[in-house]
């Protein structure tokens, strides 16, 4: 597919066609089938979920600090969340199906992560592994519930869907245990603790899903 194709959506679609690839002017190239001459970077990609994840928690840290009270105080972090979200999807090259697939994943694992930080608030006593048990399996959870409402749109049920699923879960329990060792240590930066979780968890789920991609298109 030319440079100057990619340039014009019609154009585009009309190389596409003739590569063999499936293409729609609103949606973009299909994943599965996406030109195979630029393959991902599983590296970039984390990246740029990461700076996703960065990006939800800037939006947290506004409606905790700034907005403080109102709708809006919740509004402003689920915001910030999905245009993460959708910014991320990019470095995927899944077209608008991505956008708005991984800006709602990014909702559903960065305000679940959050609904976990707030019920800390409530613990008293519990042992370490018990919390550490707790947060990897709820992280895990939100992260992987994300990853499915992001990734069985675009995929079905697919070798993508099961390796991405193990990447944001798997994320989601790296993050959480991130979040674990500085309850139990009492860390006092406990918002630090939560971004490097939120963060982790995002760029290991977009890395996979990546590396996943280029592994299908290759086979």
């Amino acid at each position: 597919m030319s440079d100057a194709a990619l340039r014009y959506p019609i154009a585009t679609a009309r190389a596409a066609e003739e590569a063999g690839h499936s293409y729609d002017l609103v949606l973009g190239v299909d994943p599965m089938t996406r030109d195979l001459s630029r393959p991902l970077q599983p590296g970039r990609v984390a990246f740029m979920f990461g700076l996703g994840g960065l990006i939800g928690m800037g939006g947290v840290f506004v409606g905790l600090f700034v907005v403080r009270r109102g709708p809006f105080a919740l509004i402003v972090p689920a915001l910030a969340f999905f245009i993460g979200g959708a910014m991320a999807s990019a470095s995927l090259r899944t077209g608008l199906r991505g956008m708005i697939s991984f800006g709602l994943a990014f909702v559903v694992g960065g305000v679940g992560s959050l609904l976990l930080v707030v019920g800390t608030q409530a613990m008293g006593g519990e042992s370490p592994f018990y919390i550490i048990f707790v947060f990897l399996v709820y992280m895990g959870v939100a992260w992987g519930v994300g990853g499915l409402i992001a990734l069985f749109p675009l995929f079905g049920w697919s070798y993508v869907l099961g390796l991405g699923l193990i990447g944001f879960s798997g994320g989601g329990a790296v993050g959480g245990l991130i979040l674990a060792l500085a309850v139990v240590s009492g860390f006092q930066f406990f918002w630090v603790a939560t971004t490097v979780g939120v963060v982790v968890a995002s760029a290991i789920g977009g890395g996979v899903v990546a590396w996943a991609m280029n592994s299908r298109s290759a086979a």
